[in-house]
């Protein structure tokens, strides 16, 4: 009966999409859906390639959309790094944005370290009272994702844990 169940199942997740996989700097091996993590990330095979959350547009003819503050509630996973020079490769990070109220929680995963403090979302920005945070323009919007600045670079997020 459970081997019917399993095999019944096999089809569903192989239409799921990719399956990454990637070893931590303890050596514990960690699977998931989204290409995330360290340099030695690998995609599983025989499991199609998933396509990463919409860059924002270059030449936005209508104005962005900005998150309100209840949209923003819960854990993002900032997982890549861009600069506007166009020869920089994009960065991995794992840094969870955890919006509760009007705090944000800053952790930077591989480093280890947790910045707190309160947050307003304002012209287009989201500002924190922690000057290690700063403020972050809003470059683009969307339920399960979104892209900020801080100078001459931007931040990929999407809604969930890293």
């Amino acid at each position: 009966m459970r081997l019917m169940f399993v095999l019944l199942l096999l089809p569903l997740a192989a239409s799921a999409g990719s399956v990454y996989k990637w070893t931590d700097q303890n050596g514990v091996a960690h699977y998931t859906d989204r290409p995330i993590g360290p340099e030695e990330k690998a995609e599983m095979e025989g499991v199609k390639t998933a396509e990463p959350p919409p860059r924002a547009r270059k030449d936005a003819d209508e104005p962005v959309r900005i998150p309100t503050q209840a949209e923003l509630q819960g854990v993002w996973c900032e997982f890549e790094l861009y600069s506007d020079d166009p020869e920089a490769a994009p960065l991995v990070e794992r840094i969870e944005w955890t919006f509760i109220g009007k705090t944000l929680q800053y952790r930077d995963l591989d480093a280890g370290i947790t910045l707190r403090g309160d947050y307003a979302i304002t012209d287009g920005n989201i500002s924190v009272g922690d000057p290690a945070i700063g403020s972050h323009r809003v470059r683009s919007f969307f339920l399960d994702a979104m892209e900020l600045m801080r100078g001459k670079v931007w931040y990929r997020l999407r809604r969930g844990r890293c």
